[in-house]
């Protein structure tokens, strides 16, 4: 018997009737059933398999090209779309902001370390391959350069750089975070740069009586913030110096320990896997140091899209910290055809 595919789907009532032979399915005669279901078969090649649609000529020769095509971009470019594409899903991490610079003031004077930069933002964004042009301008955020310490008697830090935003031509973008702010002698302490994520990632404030805050998150994951830088360590008009705050945490990894208040160097966040879009982690602030040296410098933030850390506050006489730079950003493009 003849099928009704494709033109229809067959159903039990297209299955021929034997003499004698009742309306229930386990009656029919075996080799009726095989003549059906060979039929549809044959119906089926005779549809896909030597003339399929497009430009192959076998389903076979269809399922063997199917791929994904993957390009990353680390700096900006051009992404041109593969044949044959049918999906695509472009991924951007905006650039991190970088830390600022320290205060260096008299020793009865409250002196701000310099604030953590924001975290980048990640964003990701689903297309028909014929809603995307053939090429899309890629530009890549770079990471903010962190401000300098100051380096004269009284000095006020210099607010650290923005991070770049990362585009896939129009279509994603992923913003950026802010620069953390200079730290300033008699004022109140320097703020931290806002994230690409808002109050989500952004740069840790310093302090002049406690340590001085962590860039966010400090606690948990979130695959979509970049951690904030911390921020750097202030001193007291008691001459009482205070340690670095740590930064914010990225996707997979931990955020960098901030520098003790004897003017140590915050740490530098460790890098995520290269070629990846995920979001990295901030760096430590820097930690003041009230007497006889410098103050330490804000780490940098990690790859991608991670915050740099504030500089620490020194006394006249002695360099403050430097604000730590923020991480650049990235673009990964994954056609699927």
């Amino acid at each position: 018997m003849a099928t009704n595919y494709p033109s229809g789907l067959d159903t039990t009532s297209d299955l021929p009737t034997s003499a004698g032979v009742g309306a229930n399915l386990s009656n029919f005669p075996h080799s009726d059933l095989h003549g059906n279901a060979n039929d549809a078969i044959i119906a089926i090649q005779t549809e896909l398999g030597t003339a399929p649609s497009g430009s192959f000529s076998t389903v076979a020769a269809r399922l063997a090209a199917m791929s994904v095509d993957v390009q990353v971009f680390t700096s900006s470019g051009t992404w041109t779309k593969p044949s044959g594409a049918v999906l695509v899903e472009a991924i951007c991490i905006g650039g991190g902001g970088g830390g600022g610079g320290g205060n260096r003031g008299s020793s009865a004077s409250d002196r701000s370390g310099g604030a953590g930069g924001g975290g980048g933002l990640r964003s990701m964004g689903k297309f028909r391959a014929a809603d995307v042009a053939s090429s899309e301008t890629v530009t890549v955020g770079a990471g903010g350069a962190g401000g300098a310490g100051a380096t004269s008697n009284d000095g006020n830090g210099v607010i650290g750089n923005d991070g770049g935003t990362t585009w896939f031509g129009t279509l994603v973008n992923g913003s950026s975070g802010k620069a953390g702010g200079g730290g300033f002698d008699n004022f109140s302490a320097a703020a931290g740069g806002a994230g690409g994520f808002g109050d989500l990632n952004f740069g840790g404030n310093s302090s002049m009586s406690a340590t001085a805050n962590d860039g966010r998150p400090s606690s948990g994951r979130m695959p979509d913030g970049a951690g904030g830088g911390g921020g750097g360590g202030g001193i007291s008009s008691a001459n009482t110096a205070y340690a670095g705050g740590a930064g914010g945490n990225g996707f997979n990894l931990v955020g960098s320990a901030g520098g003790a208040a004897t003017g140590a160097n915050g740490t530098s966040a460790t890098n995520a896997t290269a070629n990846t879009p995920v979001v990295g982690a901030g760096g430590g602030g820097g930690g003041a140091r009230a007497t006889g040296g410098v103050g330490g410098n804000g780490g940098d933030g990690g790859l991608y899209g991670g915050g740099g850390g504030g500089g620490g506050a020194s006394v006249n006489g002695n360099n403050a910290g430097s604000g730590g730079d923020g991480a650049d950003g990235i673009v990964v493009v994954i056609t699927y055809r």
